[in-house]
């Protein structure tokens, strides 16, 4: 009766993917002109911060397209992301390697504090970057790009970020392992975790409605989601709502 019980939930689980987030979609074509642009991105210096994103790249590469750089005091890679490295105040940090497949979504995290260096967490696990201790704050007021990355006046000549990107938000506040890992099993369509609300200075219903250009376009995503058991009495807490795509499920695994 438990394992008809279980496999009954897992079938029901296995057909909820719902409708209702967005994601902006980087049309496959090398091209400078498009790209997504919020000015000013944030009011104040930071010291600290963190940005999580769900990211697919649709190009061949190595983890070298910037998917977001932000420009400000002069400096136009202030802070600069990448799939496989991170620049912040012109220090750049790089993953040794990577085996990023095409087309697959990833939950990346870069977060930093003035004296530390840069940290790296893909789909909630933290991996190593070859980076150095970097100091001094992040220049407020400045222009925040998602899919190219800038230059003085204008954007590098190399090939722009081609994919799908979907909720990224800027936290004012250096996340930890755990806070991270809960935004990653929380699934790529839910919203930030209410304990973290107020450590958002850039959400991604901020960034839905940014200025597009070119063939950038802001589309529905369809949510799918896998159940991930690990051990017997693992719980998979996520929450189901047709309007905003986010879901809540009790799924207790069996041997």
């Amino acid at each position: 009766m438990v394992l008809q019980l279980n496999m009954v939930l897992l079938l029901v689980l296995t057909m909820a993917g719902v409708n209702g987030n967005q994601l902006l979609h980087f049309p496959n074509s090398v091209s400078v002109r498009n790209y997504v642009k919020l000015k000013p991105a944030f009011d104040s210096a930071l010291s600290k911060f963190t940005v999580c994103s769900w990211v697919s790249s649709s190009s061949e590469g190595n983890g070298s397209q910037q998917y977001m750089s932000y420009s400000a005091g002069g400096s136009d890679d202030a802070l600069v992301l990448a799939e496989g490295h991170a620049i912040v105040k012109g220090i750049k940090s790089t993953l040794p390697s990577n085996n990023f497949v095409k087309g697959q979504w990833y939950h990346r995290c870069y977060s930093w504090k003035s004296g530390q260096a840069v940290s790296y967490f893909v789909n909630g696990v933290q991996v190593p970057l070859r980076g150095e201790v970097i100091n001094g704050n992040l220049t407020p007021g400045g222009k925040l790009v998602l899919g190219q990355q800038q230059q003085v006046g204008a954007f590098f000549k190399r090939p722009n970020f081609v994919g799908n990107l979907t909720n990224l938000n800027l936290f004012d506040k250096q996340l930890g392992f755990e806070e991270i890992s809960k935004l990653y099993y929380r699934g790529r369509c839910s919203e930030v975790d209410e304990s973290l609300w107020s450590d958002v200075i850039l959400s991604w219903t901020q960034v839905t409605k940014a200025t597009r250009y070119g063939d950038v376009k802001l589309v529905e995503d369809t949510c799918e989601f896998e159940t991930k058991c690990e051990e017997e009495s693992e719980v998979v807490r996520r929450f189901i709502s047709r309007s905003r795509c986010y879901y809540r499920c009790y799924f207790y695994c069996l041997k």
